[in-house]
């Protein structure tokens, strides 16, 4: 079995464990990212190996790009990506970052907890560092606009 089924196979298996079914109120992801600003913070128990554990991201999606600022640091880097809604509660947004020469390929699984915020998983399947396939979670927060 490759990386990417493996990684496939252990972000379904969280997926359905953490499946909004399973908790008491529905809710659902938007319908798409065009326009919204995302906060995202990184669970800091996976901060070893996490890509990117260092706090806070603000990501602004429009049609097919997206910027992310690193709130501690001003940082920004940008990027494309494709989003998937799979119904109630559950969205995924595959994206694709250059760094200069390098490439960070991920995916981030989104699941709602409530129509403005939810948590997510984060999957890299290539990037610039060690180990460049991962995983971690998070929470996420839609900014009002």
């Amino acid at each position: 079995m490759t990386n990417d089924e493996c990684m496939y196979k252990l972000s379904l298996l969280i997926t359905v464990f953490f499946s909004p079914w399973l908790w008491a109120d529905i809710c659902d992801t938007p319908k798409t990212l065009d326009g919204l600003t995302l906060l995202f913070t990184v669970n800091e128990e996976y901060g070893h190996y996490s890509p990117d554990p260092i706090g806070i991201l603000q990501t602004s999606f429009s049609k097919e790009n997206f910027t992310t600022n690193i709130i501690q640091n001003n940082y920004h880097f940008i990027g494309k990506y494709t989003y998937l809604t799979f119904g109630e509660g559950l969205a995924k947004f595959t994206a694709r970052q250059i760094l200069g020469p390098r490439v960070i390929r991920y995916s981030m699984t989104l699941v709602c907890t409530s129509n403005r915020a939810g948590y997510y998983i984060y999957s890299q399947m290539e990037g610039p560092r060690l180990p460049n396939v991962r995983q971690n979670t998070g929470h996420y927060v839609i900014r009002h606009q």
